[in-house]
């Protein structure tokens, strides 16, 4: 079922509370209301219900967070102090939380659009939001494209003062690990993901599936838990496609379906439906792959999913060691600075944290729920988390001890063609129908985001240029038209009809270069 929430609050001598198309869990009663999107459990890994947060709420106020573990958002309404909280897991959600706050009424949503229709206000894009997005593909602050519109960014939580209407974000306030775990070995890494897939199980469940370590560790203990499992896999036309080991491991798992398709062409044409899903809140090469997968799920009728995203940033050295990310970004400039002097564009630097908490989980966790497909992530849990403090070296980024674990413990059949093979992010493949590279650039070339720069790299080249479509269609879509119609069977010759004319003149392809 899709997570959906918007709530206006009145700030008057009495409290007004409004629940518009609320879709998810809600508790309320005459001291609190509570409403959660995402699954929390509790330490000893249980499922927790709303009835468990309220009672934990009571007890621990806000320091509830230490208590509780998974990936979500929580909103809590305390009608006695008249205090509103939004609390996160440590890396964001795997939403974004909007509000509007004007002083007189406060509005919450997990969706943008639903801020821009109810509140008849003149939106403008925020330009300086802009900037951000066209250097990193995201914003990591509280701001968003849209002006007045703020977010909840990752590792804080918001507070509102009820009475006055006035907001802070804070930083969040984990303040131990709960599991306090001091050794790790082979055994209890294994039980540990064990564990964690156990608590996940759930009716009608799927997991992606690769050559990669992590989705197999994770297919591996699933099948202990499970009867039955959905496997998904996308892959490219072009450049690289996992489909063909990904098949080759399905069948050595018993009652394990296998489904696959791939990014292509049309995955370009269907680009408006992609932005007016995830709203702003992330462009990367990766979204077009989870576009696709989110409906090659949804057609197969599966609502739950166990992803493996984000085991290379909970596994990488840098989340634990500040000072190392701070000399790798020192040295990552100091490399680059003879580029850089010439005027020449290059990609930015790969920070963890914001890889897992605005890219990754983002890009995820949005579409997913567009297509009304819950999700779970158990390299996010919080006892794995704090199991990979324990293994993860200094300097170590190429998840070495994870690897090794994953070799004694998987199916030899299985270990023998595990590789790192990239998802379906190389761009090229959405150039292979009519519309060409060329034309696209042609179509940016015009916008008054673009700005003429040198680059490096050539697929961050095509990243520029599709990040500048991206906020061409946004302002269209979100600003201009206010969404006023739903924007979703509108393919992207609906905003350029120009391309469609180089269409039908014969221009196409990406090795096009007229």
């Amino acid at each position: 079922m899709k997570e959906q929430f918007y709530f206006k609050i009145k700030c008057q001598k009495e409290l007004k509370i409004e629940k518009l198309n609320v879709l998810g869990n809600i508790l309320e009663d005459e001291n609190i209301l509570l409403f959660s999107i995402g699954k929390i459990f509790d330490i000893k890994k249980n499922l927790l219900e709303l009835a468990n947060l309220h009672i934990l709420f009571l007890k621990h106020g806000k320091k509830i967070v230490n208590y509780i573990d998974g990936t979500y958002s929580l909103i809590i309404i305390d009608k006695r102090t008249k205090r509103l909280y939004v609390f996160q897991d440590y890396f964001g959600s795997n939403h974004n939380i909007y509000f509007y706050d004007d002083r007189t009424e406060i509005i919450i949503s997990n969706e943008l659009k639903q801020i821009i229709k109810n509140k008849n206000i003149n939106w403008q894009i925020n330009l300086k939001s802009v900037n951000k997005f066209l250097d990193k593909g995201f914003i990591t602050n509280k701001d968003t494209l849209v002006n007045l519109i703020h977010k909840v960014p990752g590792k804080k939580y918001l507070e509102i003062n009820l009475n006055n209407a006035k907001y802070k974000i804070k930083r969040n306030i984990f303040v131990k690990d709960i599991y306090n775990i001091k050794k790790v070995n082979s055994v209890s890494y294994v039980k540990t993901m064990e564990e964690i897939c156990n608590s996940s199980k759930c009716k009608n469940i799927g997991v992606t599936i690769s050559s990669g370590y992590d989705t197999n560790f994770l297919v591996y203990n699933l099948r202990k838990n499970n009867n039955k499992l959905e496997a998904f896999s996308i892959g490219g036309i072009i450049g690289r496609n996992e489909v063909p080991n990904s098949y080759f491991i399905s069948k050595y798992y018993k009652n394990l379906d296998f489904h696959s398709n791939f990014v292509d062409d049309k995955s370009l044409i269907n680009y408006p439906e992609i932005i007016f899903a995830l709203e702003g809140a992330i462009y990367e090469s990766g979204i077009f792959l989870q576009y696709e997968l989110a409906k090659l799920i949804k057609d197969n009728n599966v609502d739950n999913m166990i992803l493996g995203d984000c085991a290379d940033q909970v596994l990488h050295y840098n989340l634990y060691h500040p000072i190392s990310s701070h000399i790798d970004k020192i040295k990552y400039y100091l490399k680059n600075y003879a580029q850089l002097f010439k005027g020449v564009s290059i990609k930015p630097y790969k920070d963890v944290y914001e890889m897992a908490s605005y890219k990754i989980l983002k890009k995820s966790g949005i579409l997913m729920n567009y297509y009304g497909i819950n999700t779970q992530y158990p390299y996010l849990r919080r006892k794995f988390i704090e199991t990979a403090k324990r293994i993860v070296i200094k300097g170590d980024s190429n998840k070495t001890y994870h690897k090794n674990i994953i070799h004694k413990t998987l199916p030899s059949e299985i270990v023998k063609i595990l590789k790192k093979i990239g998802g379906a992010t190389d761009l090229k493949t959405l150039f292979i129908g009519k519309i060409s590279l060329n034309d696209i650039k042609r179509v940016a070339r015009n916008s008054k985001y673009y700005k003429k720069k040198k680059f490096n790299d050539e697929f961050y080249e095509i990243d520029y240029f599709m990040k500048v479509i991206y906020l061409e269609i946004f302002e269209r879509m979100f600003i201009r038209d206010k969404i006023n119609n739903d924007r979703r069977n509108n393919n992207l010759f609906y905003y350029f009809p120009e391309l469609n004319k180089e269409a039908e003149n014969g221009k196409g392809n990406i090795f096009s270069d007229k």
